[in-house]
Formats: C-alpha cells, structure tokens, sequence
C-alpha cells in the first residue's frame, strides 16, 4: 500500500550517521596531520568512523524505506519501520482525531510524529514523518471526507 503514500519518512534520519562520520573522521584526520596517528584516541576514532558510520547509514536507509502513512480504501495504513517493520490497518471509523507532536528541532527541520487518537482510547504513533503538518491536514481532510463532513 505504499505507493501512494501521503506521508513518508524524513531524510534526518541520515543525521546521526553525517555528525559520526564527520566528527570521528576529522578527529581522526586532526590525529593523523599532528602525528599522533598510531595513538588509541585516533585508532578509537578511526574504528568508530570505519565502523559507526555505515552501520548507522544502513540503520537510516532500512528506516527511510520502511515508514510511510496513508489513508485510503476507507482506512489508515501505516508502516512504522524497520527494526520492527509492522504495517497497520485501522478503519476511518474507528478514528476520533489526527494529531501532530513536533519538537523544537522537529518543527526546525520540518519532521514530526503523526498520532492517531482511537475512539477506545488508545493512541497509535508514527514517527520520522517529513512534513508532518501537511500529512495531518490530508489526513484529516480524508477522515472528514469518510464521514460525509467537509474539512475545516
């Protein structure tokens, strides 16, 4: 059901494997220029470079292609992503409202986690979604329409 996802996840989940990437390997790099190359603090560095990096760019590319929303059929499919790679179906029916948590950062880099309020109470969330104000507005206006109202 992925294919026309309304929202997918956000390319900041490569951030942490950029900020370890390039602050082992400068330090690394800095160690290296004074000659201090063959010390445990650069060979740390280096391991950590050699090593964090890819593992943490392959944790970001599994998770990238593995998050999505999207209502359509009468019902709200989500997938929220590798590790634990589940998809969800949940009738328009059964939803009270669509939310939106944002963090300071969250709202500065445009990502958000899109919650969805259950009529039983429980709450089912998504997270990493790009443009997640945008998301909850197609969302809702999808979950107006199922019920024959017309979206704010």
């Amino acid at each position: 059901m992925q294919a026309g996802a309304v929202g997918r996840a956000h390319w900041t989940l490569f951030a942490p494997a950029v900020l370890v990437g390039v602050t082992y390997g400068l330090l690394w790099a800095l160690l290296a220029l004074l000659g201090r190359g063959d010390g445990v603090i650069a060979r740390t560095a280096l391991i950590v470079f050699s090593l964090g990096t890819p593992l943490l760019l392959m944790y970001g590319f599994l998770r990238f292609n593995s998050v999505w929303i999207t209502a359509a059929e009468g019902q709200l499919w989500m997938a929220r992503g590798w590790p634990r790679i589940t998809s969800t179906r949940i009738p328009l029916d059964e939803i009270d409202r669509i939310a939106l948590a944002q963090s300071f950062i969250g709202r500065w880099f445009n990502v958000g986690e899109i919650v969805v309020h259950l009529h039983n109470g429980r709450q089912m969330k998504i997270s990493d979604i790009g443009a997640p104000g945008a998301v909850r507005q197609r969302l809702h206006a999808e979950l107006m329409r199922s019920r024959g109202m017309r979206a704010p």
